[in-house]
């Protein structure tokens, strides 16, 4: 069984923006290279949904990869993924609405 996070909307909306301030707070807590490799994760995952907005590939992400596993243990990970939009849409399968 698989957990997947689905982007649900722009993350760009008001209401992510604190929590996004706040993951980034989290995140600057990390040693600089734990912050690097979370921000490289971070921002891998955010080129690959803005290069690829229609792709049902790019709009869920699977806990068990490992890069977003370890992103899953680092202080203010967890929280980012949250501030991008993503969310949990259940223990199987999410996705990105097609609209995103």
């Amino acid at each position: 069984m698989y957990k997947f996070f689905a982007l649900d909307n722009m993350a760009v909306m008001a209401t992510s923006r604190n929590l996004c301030s706040d993951c980034v707070k989290s995140l600057l807590e990390n040693d600089e290279n734990t912050f690097l490799k979370a921000a490289d994760v971070l921002l891998k995952i955010s080129k690959n949904i803005l290069d690829n907005p229609g792709s049902e590939k790019y709009r869920k992400i699977r806990i068990s990869n490992k890069a977003v596993s370890d992103l899953l243990t680092i202080s203010g990970g967890f929280q980012c993924l949250f501030g991008m939009g993503f969310e949990e849409v259940s223990f199987i399968t999410s996705t990105f609405p097609q609209n995103g």
